[in-house]
């Protein structure tokens, strides 16, 4: 008779979290390809995928809407679409998570684990957001800078301190707490 030996608690718990962590990965970035290959108005696949999630699809011309009104994005599917996408399987993923650390609740990588997935979605979301967001042409950084400085400077006072500009189009920093162009969306700092 042999015996199999169990794998020790630790190795069972390291090998379920890898598993978990591929899936999430997986997961995320078949959403992602499904929703850059659909249009603006959907199509089968992602249908398919969103009612998978257990999300009803948009009307195309409600998806439409979506995708101009927001940053006009130049393709994919709708970006509110791709967060409710996202936010679902990572909400299915914490479910399988909450299920392990039940069997092991002192466990600091499943914190981890938990605390990365929780902030999983919006990392997804803005990812995918600056892949379809329209590139702007100088013309229009340069336009949307100067009529922004021309707004700016009529209500200025004059102050003893310097306004810090884009080292790109050279449009004004809005607020103290601004890091990037809100018009080209380079490093105001670097």
């Amino acid at each position: 008779m042999i015996f199999q030996k169990k794998p020790a608690p630790e190795a069972h718990l390291q090998s379920e979290l890898a598993k978990l962590q591929s899936r999430l990965e997986a997961g995320l970035a078949s959403i992602r390809q499904e929703a850059l290959a659909s249009g603006p108005e959907g199509d089968g696949t992602w249908d398919r995928r969103l009612v998978s999630l257990g999300i009803t699809p948009n009307s195309p011309e409600q998806r439409r809407r979506d995708a101009l009104e927001g940053f006009g994005q130049s393709g994919g599917a709708p970006l509110h679409e791709v967060e409710r996408a996202t936010r679902a399987w990572c909400d299915r993923i914490h479910e399988e998570l909450e299920q392990l650390s039940d069997a092991h609740p002192f466990s600091s990588e499943l914190r981890a684990f938990g605390h990365r997935l929780r902030h999983q979605a919006e990392h997804e979301a803005a990812a995918y957001a600056a892949e379809v967001k329209p590139r702007p042409t100088m013309d229009s950084v340069f336009a949307t800078a100067l009529g922004s400085s021309v707004r700016h400077m009529s209500k200025a006072k004059p102050r003893r301190m310097m306004t810090l500009r884009c080292r790109t189009c050279g449009s004004p920093r809005s607020h103290d707490q601004e890091t990037l162009c809100r018009y080209c969306g380079g490093n105001l700092f670097g």
